[in-house]
């Protein structure tokens, strides 16, 4: 009886030798990376068009990563590919709340030098920050914040953008779950 190889996770290289499981995965990963970043594109485009996270793009998301992971390993699964996928979709997903979270910081920052440049009055200091200097839906006008306030606010953009979609509660969560799931899905073994 004929034993069935199983699928290796390695590749020939042309002297015959066998190249790492990590050189392997450089194809998937980069064709995950392609559709990590048009997924996180559109989930940014459409959380930033209705304020909402739609169940409908997490699955479109997922779908879109997972795919491109399978098609870069040439239709190979297995749980190197599962788990490659997972990492890309959720990284796409915390991506598009980085401009978000980079903004709210900026304003934030640009309010607090405006408050710290008010004179002393005599009204209280919490009556003075409900007026804040730069709306909420003003634009930030060029050359408020320099250079390197802008590199520590994306640098903590990018940190608190990596724990945002586990804070949302409800659908929220539930989105960022269904879009996981169905990258994995899609390169089970």
């Amino acid at each position: 009886m004929a034993e069935t190889e199983e699928p290796s996770f390695t590749m020939m290289d042309d002297d015959g030798d066998r190249s790492s499981e990590l050189r392997w995965l450089l194809r998937p990963a980069l064709f995950g990376l392609v559709g990590a970043v048009a997924g996180s594109l559109l989930w940014y485009a459409v959380l930033a068009a209705t304020g909402v996270q739609i169940r409908g793009i997490a699955l479109i998301l997922g779908v879109v990563v997972g795919g491109a992971v399978r098609l870069g390993a040439r239709r190979q699964r297995g749980l190197a590919c599962q788990l490659l996928a997972v990492a890309l979709t959720y990284g796409a997903i915390a991506a598009s709340y980085v401009p978000f979270v980079a903004e709210a910081m900026a304003r934030d920052q640009i309010n607090a030098a405006a408050l710290a440049q008010q004179p002393d009055s005599a009204a209280p200091a919490a009556a003075r920050v409900s007026h804040p200097a730069l709306p909420a839906r003003a634009a930030i006008p060029p050359g408020a914040l320099g250079p390197g306030e802008w590199t520590l606010i994306y640098l903590f953009a990018v940190a608190s953008a990596i724990v945002l979609p586990f804070t949302q509660l409800g659908t929220g969560i539930f989105s960022v779950f269904l879009a996981l799931a169905w990258a994995a899905w899609m390169n089970k073994a």
